[in-house]
Formats: structure tokens, C-alpha cells, sequence
């Protein structure tokens, strides 16, 4: 069960061709003079210009534990953009130190803008302790504008930098985001020691499985406040977490897909609604054209109340073919999809890939950085009308991320069939983009099957309803663990139940989980001794 069960590779999914010409998005590359290329970083934006801190200078991480994440891939200065002028400056990272060394020349950290301040959590690297590879228990702030003009001018900028440290702040692979004073972290894990995609004893690695929250004090620093967690829906990293207008006309975020599912190395096809003090999963939809952290676009449009969502090329599971149907690739490649997500007034969620792609397999790892103009809202929505889409306005730029040389690169990878790309595009919304609602038919989404379970004294019992194919049944512990207990499994007709001997199971809260064809369903047991 702890394998994965393996689907046919490029699976043929039926789709309802629907075009819809309406809101699109165009991308444009431009060359800004002297940008080096950077993936995976925390930005801060001021005016035309952006500083880009941490991330990596290399590509795609390499599978073998003693070249992935290496230290001459850790960036060494923080660089300045001006995105209207085209040009750039660095600052070397030698005035740092400690923790916000560390921090600062780390990849994956959780990040958010508020207003003129920069929030910094977490991030993943060597540790200048020589503790080795880690998940940095550190947060850092800023003032944007005060550091751009540091370096611009050539100034040291160490003393603009506020920090502290805490256990809670160790996070890699999630996402930030606020609400008034109240910083939050969507997701991600802490990993600490060496990368290594067997699952050797090079690395420990626990998900936070939660929405974490962090309260302001002192002007710009953060103290952790509290954390609501979910096992089931949480479990997710490297993914993408958007500010949204719900229909209810609140402010909030919804998270998009992430990695990996509880007993299964594939993405989650689910969002989930983040709201203040609560979350819930999106019902009725799945995602099928984004999996990865990519270049995103949120954009409210004012003439219907709907909520876009695009998302600029990345990593997907699946792909949709010149006909509009969708085929299925299980090693999950980059991919070169431009597609959109949209919310309706009714709060109904659609999926459309859009026909013009990007200019090559990128994405994964870029930031888009909005344009400051007076349609966009505090927590980075644009807000549009009719005139808006046909003015052919710069709305705002992607910058990096990883360009690959082949949709399939992991397992040869030797360093060269990736880099960190120099690639930023000006973002222009149109009306004349064509795209394709992506519908596939009732029999091949992941309807799950039903699952009850029951524990009476030592033993177990997991029941399985609705079943159709080869079915899969297995123990998880919160970190997607498999627990071995020697379960046997029968099945007979459209049932199948496995019971377990729970004798010597430490009290816990354990995950059960169904893989059934192309279908998943999981639920929580909770063991008291």
C-alpha cells in the first residue's frame, strides 16, 4: 500500500469543449540589463522596482542527497529590479549574519508584502552554524523602500532588518498571507537534513498541516498567536496560495493544489477556501492544469462579480490536448499551460486553459509582481472593468523561476537540463484570449468511494463502499507515514474491509486512506489509550 499504485500514464479524459473569449492574459519577455536569474525567492515591491531576497541560483534540485541543494546554488547577494527601467543592482550578502544570514540566502520561504513591510518566514538551506541543511525557525522584516534605496545606493542594509526566531516560524514550500495585523502561513513543512526522493535517512520531515497565525507587535514583529489544523486538507507544500474576493465580499485566499496527497506521491486536485478564522474545501471542483508553485494573477472583475485566478506555466499533472481533452502524465512535468481558475457571483469554480502558452516550459518558481495602480486592492487583487481589458496596460511582470530544457527531466537530471532563468515578461490582460473550459465527464472525477471505520479493542476495521477496480486500503500517521501493522484485506462485491491489530499502536491521530483506480478517499482515527 505504502507504493504508489501506478495509473496509465497519458490516460485520455473527456472534456466539453466551451470557449470563452473574454478575460485573458498575454506575457511579453523582456530583458532587464544584468539579472542573473533567481527561483524560489521572496520579493517586495516598491513602485517599478522589486528587491528579490533568497531562493536558488541553479534549477531543478538534484535526486542524488549529497548534489541536491548545494551550497554554490545558495544566492550570495539580494538583487534590485526596475522593471520599467530594465535595469538591476545587487548587494552582496557578507553584511549578514546568524540567522538572518541563513534566512536570506535560503530558498522557499513563506513571504508577504503589507503595505510598505516585508514579512519573511522560514526557508530551507545550510545553516551558517555548520548545523547543516535545515528548515530556518526564523522570521525577518523590512521596509521595502528603505532597503531598495540602500542598495541602489550601495549602502549596507543589515540594520534595517528586524528578527526573531521560534519553532513555529521553521517552514518551507508553504505560503503567506494577512489579515490586519495578523500574518498568516498556509501549509509547507519543516525538512531538515539532505534531500533524498527514496526516502532515505538523510532528512526528517514533519507538515505543519496547518493554517498558522502570527500577530504584529512593535511595529514589524511577529509572535505566533495560534494554529487551526488539518491533517487531511492541509497536508500540502509547493503550492499556490492566492488573495481572493469571495461572493460574499470578504478578502481571504484560497489555496490551489500542492503536494503530496496522504499515501499517494501525486498532487492534490482540491482548493481550499481560507478565511480569516476558518477553511473549507472548495466542493464540486478539481484542478487539473496547475499542481506546483507558479507565477499567479488574481483579478476581480467588476462587470459580473467573478474571481480569475490565472496561472503562468509550472508543474501539472495533467495536460489539455488542441481537442480540449485532458491527458494525464503521472511524473507530473513542467509544462508551458497558461490557465485560469474562475470563481462566479454564485461562488461556482471553473477551470479554462487558455490556447496561447508560454514562450517555453517556465513557471515554476516565478513570482508575478503586481503594478502598483489604484485598481489594486491592499492584499494584491486587481480589480477590473470592461475599458481595462482592452487598454493594453502593463498590469504587472513575472520574474524567474526555472526554465526546462523537457517536460520530464527529474531522473537524468545531471544539473544542465535546467537553470534558474533570467525570464521576466510584462502581463497584459486582454479580451480576445481564447480559452477551453476543462469539464471532464462525471465518471472520471475523483468522486471518492465511501469509507467508515471502527475500532473495538485491539483491532481496527476500515470498510470500504463503492468500490469499482483494484482497491488499496492503508494506515497514515500525520506526516504521511505508512504504518505497518500487517493489515489483511478482503474484498467481496462492491466492498472491501481491512482489519488491522492495533495492540501496539501509540496513542495518536492516524490517517486512513483509499486508493481505488484514479479514486482517493481518507479520514482521520483518533487512538486513545
Amino acid at each position: 500500500m505504502h507504493h504508489v499504485l501506478v495509473l496509465t500514464l497519458f490516460a485520455v479524459l473527456t472534456a466539453t469543449n466551451i470557449i470563452a473569449s473574454d478575460v485573458g492574459i498575454s506575457v511579453t519577455p523582456i530583458a532587464v540589463e544584468g539579472f542573473a536569474g533567481r527561483q524560489s525567492f521572496a520579493v517586495g515591491r516598491h513602485g517599478s522596482k522589486v528587491v528579490l531576497i533568497g531562493g536558488r541560483m541553479d534549477g531543478l534540485h538534484r535526486r542524488q542527497p549529497p548534489l541536491a541543494f548545494s551550497a554554490d546554488g545558495e544566492p550570495q547577494s539580494i538583487v534590485v529590479l526596475d522593471l520599467e527601467q530594465k535595469k538591476s543592482w545587487s548587494a552582496s550578502v557578507a553584511g549578514l549574519s546568524g540567522d538572518v544570514l541563513d534566512q536570506w540566502t535560503s530558498t522557499n520561504a513563506c513571504f508577504v508584502q503589507v503595505d510598505s513591510l516585508l514579512y519573511i518566514i522560514g526557508g530551507y538551506g545550510i545553516a551558517s552554524s555548520g548545523a547543516g541543511h535545515r528548515t530556518h525557525p526564523v522570521w525577518s522584516s523590512v521596509n521595502v523602500q528603505r532597503l531598495i534605496e540602500a542598495v541602489v545606493a550601495g549602502r549596507p542594509y543589515a540594520q534595517l532588518i528586524k528578527h526573531g526566531t521560534g519553532d513555529a516560524f521553521a517552514i518551507t514550500g508553504g505560503r503567506a498571507g494577512f489579515f490586519g495585523d495578523t500574518i498568516i502561513t498556509v501549509g509547507g513543512h519543516r525538512f531538515d537534513g539532505r534531500y533524498n526522493p527514496m526516502g532515505g535517512s538523510s532528512f526528517t520531515q514533519a507538515y505543519t498541516n496547518a493554517v498558522r497565525r502570527f500577530i504584529v507587535t512593535g511595529g514589524r514583529q511577529l509572535s505566533f498567536l495560534n494554529e487551526s489544523v488539518d491533517p487531511l486538507h492541509l497536508h500540502r507544500r509547493d503550492f499556490n496560495v492566492v488573495p481572493q474576493m469571495f461572493p460574499d465580499g470578504t478578502h481571504g485566499y484560497t489555496a490551489f493544489s500542492g503536494v503530496f496527497r496522504v499515501g499517494v506521491d501525486l498532487p492534490f486536485l482540491d482548493a481550499v477556501s481560507i478565511k480569516r478564522d476558518t477553511h473549507a474545501v472548495v466542493p464540486d471542483f478539481e484542478q487539473y492544469l496547475a499542481h506546483y508553485h507558479c507565477g499567479t494573477v488574481p483579478v476581480f472583475d467588476m462587470r459580473d462579480s467573478s474571481m480569475h485566478t490565472f496561472f503562468l506555466g509550472g508543474i501539472a499533472q495533467y495536460r489539455a490536448n488542441g481537442a480540449g481533452a485532458l491527458e494525464r502524465n503521472d511524473s507530473v512535468p513542467f509544462v508551458n499551460t497558461i490557465s485560469r481558475v474562475s470563481r462566479t457571483r454564485n461562488g461556482v469554480m471553473r477551470e479554462y486553459r487558455q490556447n496561447e502558452t508560454m514562450p517555453g516550459l517556465l513557471g515554476t518558481g516565478a513570482e508575478v509582481v503586481l503594478r502598483e495602480q489604484p485598481s489594486l486592492t491592499r492584499n494584491e487583487i486587481l480589480t477590473v472593468n470592461a475599458s481595462d481589458l482592452t487598454n493594453n496596460a502593463v498590469i504587472g511582470w513575472m520574474i524567474g523561476g526555472i526554465r526546462s530544457t523537457a517536460p520530464n527531466i527529474f531522473w537524468v537530471n545531471d544539473g544542465t537540463q535546467s537553470e534558474a532563468s533570467t525570464f521576466v515578461a510584462e502581463l497584459r490582460l486582454t479580451s480576445t484570449a481564447t480559452s477551453v473550459f476543462i469539464a471532464p465527464s462525471d465518471s472520471q472525477r475523483n468522486v471518492p468511494p465511501g469509507i467508515t471505520t471502527r475500532i473495538d479493542q485491539h483491532q481496527l476495521t476500515v470498510i470500504v463502499s463503492d468500490i469499482s477496480d483494484e482497491v488499496e486500503i492503508g494506515l497514515f500517521d500525520l506526516n504521511g507515514r505508512y504504518v505497518d501493522l500487517g493489515c489483511t484485506t478482503s474484498v467481496g462485491g462492491s466492498q472491501a474491509t481491512m482489519t488491522c491489530s492495533i495492540a501496539d499502536l501509540p496513542s495518536g491521530v492516524y490517517i486512513a486512506v483509499v486508493i481505488d483506480g484514479e479514486r482517493t478517499a481518507s479520514t482521520l482515527l483518533s487512538l486513545q489509550r
